[in-house]
């Protein structure tokens, strides 16, 4: 399937109301090194939802359902969901992509060095 220019990331919450970030692969175009948010390109033919999923799924190993709309920025769209089933582990990471994983609270943000607007994006965000 060819890639559109269209994004999906998705900000998923555990039961702590820590959020998954992943660290970005050295070798990526975008933000190689930082901490960011799964998801990534839609495919042609699928929606920004249904690349949300398929995204986090292929990078993580885990499903994510119940995903509400937070913002859309050109053609980047920002997912928050509570609602997940599955393990993130080192094992379930595509590695190409993503090199590690952390669920990470609001007030622990400044110790990683994240891509920009992730802060953001996350104030946006009410539980």
């Amino acid at each position: 399937m060819e890639d559109t220019d269209v994004t999906a990331i998705v900000a998923i919450y555990n039961e702590s109301d820590q959020v998954l970030l992943l660290k970005r692969a050295e070798n990526c175009e975008w933000e190689p090194g930082k901490w960011s948010f799964p998801g990534g390109h839609a495919v042609v033919g699928e929606t920004e939802e249904e690349a949300a999923i398929r995204e986090v799924n292929e990078e993580t190993g885990i499903t994510i359902a119940e995903l509400e709309f937070v913002r859309r920025r050109k053609k980047n769209y920002l997912f928050k969901t509570f609602t997940y089933s599955g393990i993130v582990t080192k094992e379930t990471l595509d590695l190409c992509e993503n090199t590690d994983f952390a669920w990470v609270g609001f007030e622990e943000l400044k110790k990683y060095n994240i891509v920009p607007s992730l802060k953001q994006d996350l104030m946006l965000i009410k539980r």
